[in-house]
């Protein structure tokens, strides 16, 4: 494997993660911050007629977040989100739905590119934010998940982040497509047709929720990309943050294969012990890819933050990336 290969995980990161290899630490800041990116620029302001929106346009992102970055972003990426059954009983309703805009895709320059040794799409996808997603992160159900086989058993993942990823209500502004749809497309017109010859990774990233969702995704989309001319390499693979776990047995075996995943955990994050056992069937869920460990414990800049939500911060896993 050439070095791109082994940070994106083509020997399951031997050797590269302890130590570890300075260009893993660079892909490892680099994809968080983009993360970081949507969680500075969605609109918070409960006022807003666009709250869960994005604040800017896609080409003004970088520059209004502060993120130095030599990648475009080809399209915002949005959510659809379903709450029915008792979530609905203060509305009076039997069911809602609404669209959030959960991250975007964005593609290395020509210069980013030669410095990397392939064009890398990055798929990113935030953590929680809208009060709806709260309550679609709490549906904790397993379905059956017929996008990577239909051989017996299928695998099976959290209802909620199917739900996230598949559904669709043209109705609502941006959720004419489902995100699964949203992400296909595009990386389907960059791998096909924009960079046809060119080697290429594609990355897929998230925190929180959206690392619950990136593994699903990642998987998804190596299973079913389209079919790559021999000699050319198009690597699928997952960077996540305090990911809480996507599926069950069977989903960790049929995404392993299908793509690669790097999981970031920082000592302490309750996020990562999520669904709790004491809420399923042991051994249920569980998780997936390679395990990168943080410790902020070791940072002379960080007070004993113990253990729960304080040690889920993406800035702080950044800062433990850092060194």
């Amino acid at each position: 494997a050439t070095r791109w290969q082994d940070i994106q995980g083509m020997n399951n990161w031997k050797g590269v993660i302890d130590p570890l290899h300075p260009d893993l630490r660079a892909a490892g800041i680099r994809y968080g911050e983009f993360v970081e990116a949507v969680y500075d620029a969605i609109d918070m302001e409960v006022e807003s007629e666009f709250i869960y929106y994005s604040l800017y346009g896609k080409s003004d992102l970088f520059p209004n977040v502060g993120v130095t970055s030599d990648y475009k972003i080809t399209r915002y990426l949005y959510s659809t989100l379903v709450v029915e059954g008792w979530r609905t009983a203060f509305d009076g309703l039997h069911k809602r739905s609404s669209t959030t805009w959960i991250g975007y895709i964005a593609v290395s320059s020509d210069q980013e590119t030669r410095k990397l040794g392939r064009r890398d799409v990055a798929v990113i996808l935030r953590g929680t934010k809208a009060s709806d997603e709260w309550y679609v992160n709490s549906e904790f159900m397993m379905k059956e998940l017929k996008l990577l086989g239909l051989e017996k058993p299928l695998p099976r993942v959290v209802e909620g982040f199917l739900s996230m990823y598949t559904a669709s209500d043209a109705s609502k502004m941006f959720g004419d497509s489902s995100l699964r749809d949203q992400i296909f497309k595009e990386v389907n017109k960059l791998v096909e047709v924009d960079y046809k010859d060119e080697d290429m990774s594609i990355t897929f990233v998230g925190h929180s929720m959206g690392a619950g969702m990136a593994p699903l995704a990642a998987a998804d989309y190596g299973f079913n990309k389209p079919r790559i001319a021999e000699g050319r390499t198009v690597m699928v693979t997952a960077f996540v943050y305090g990911a809480p776990k996507t599926g069950d047995g069977e989903f960790k075996k049929r995404a392993e294969e299908s793509c690669k995943i790097i999981r970031v955990v920082s000592t302490g994050d309750i996020v990562t012990l999520i669904p709790p056992v004491s809420l399923t069937p042991p051994g249920i869920y569980q998780h997936v890819g390679v395990e990168w460990r943080v410790d902020w414990s070791s940072s002379p800049y960080v007070q004993d933050l113990g253990f729960g939500m304080r040690c889920h911060n993406l800035e702080l896993y950044l800062h433990c990336i850092a060194g």
